[in-house]
Order: structure tokens, then C-alpha cells, then sequence
């Protein structure tokens, strides 16, 4: 059984937005590309979005997923853990300070 959403602009905002996004919308009455995209981003966690246009504006019908997923980002690691160095610091700064590289690695 599917379970779809059909939502105005101010709608999907008001479902998936954060409290900010909210305030804005309620004030300036539109939605900014990287904010709707931002959205979009937290809603196709839990939902699969589809954007039609009508008219000047845009329907949003969400159709639930089966299960969450991760949200959708740009960075590798997303917040999970830390990778270690392969190199322990300290050793990489001795052998530096040891073999007089200084000059070698100066960045001017």
C-alpha cells in the first residue's frame, strides 16, 4: 500500500522544514533554491519526492518509503567517526625537526 502526500510549497515547508525555513516562508511567502533543496534533502529521507510544476508553482507529492535512509550530502564521511592519521603526528614532527627540513617545506 502506497501512502502519498500531495503538498503546496508552504505545506511541504511547514511538514519538513526546520523551524527557521518555517519563519521565512511565513514571511516572505517563497522558497529559496538551496533552501528547497535543503528540504527536499531531509524529506527524501523518509519519502520519495517527485516536483510538478503548475502553474507558477510546484506540487510536491511525497510517496512513503518502506524504511529510512541516510540523508543525501556532499561530504564523504558525514559526521561519522574520525580517520586516524597513518602516521602518528609526533613522528612526522620529530623526523621534521630532525632531518632539518624546514626550509624543504616552507610554504613561501
Amino acid at each position: 500500500m502506497e501512502r502519498k502526500l500531495i503538498l503546496t510549497t508552504e505545506e511541504f515547508v511547514m511538514k519538513f522544514g526546520t523551524n527557521a525555513q518555517k519563519a521565512r516562508v511565513k514571511r516572505d511567502g517563497k522558497l529559496g533554491s538551496r533552501t528547497r533543496e535543503s528540504i527536499i534533502k531531509t524529506a527524501e529521507q523518509e519519502y520519495v519526492i517527485e516536483i510538478i510544476k503548475q502553474g507558477r508553482s510546484n506540487i510536491y507529492e511525497c510517496t512513503k518509503r518502506d524504511e529510512k535512509v541516510m540523508k543525501k550530502d556532499g561530504r564523504v564521511r558525514s559526521g561519522r567517526e574520525q580517520v586516524e592519521h597513518r602516521i602518528p603526528m609526533d613522528i612526522i614532527v620529530a623526523t621534521h625537526l630532525e632531518y632539518d627540513m624546514t626550509k624543504q617545506a616552507s610554504m613561501s
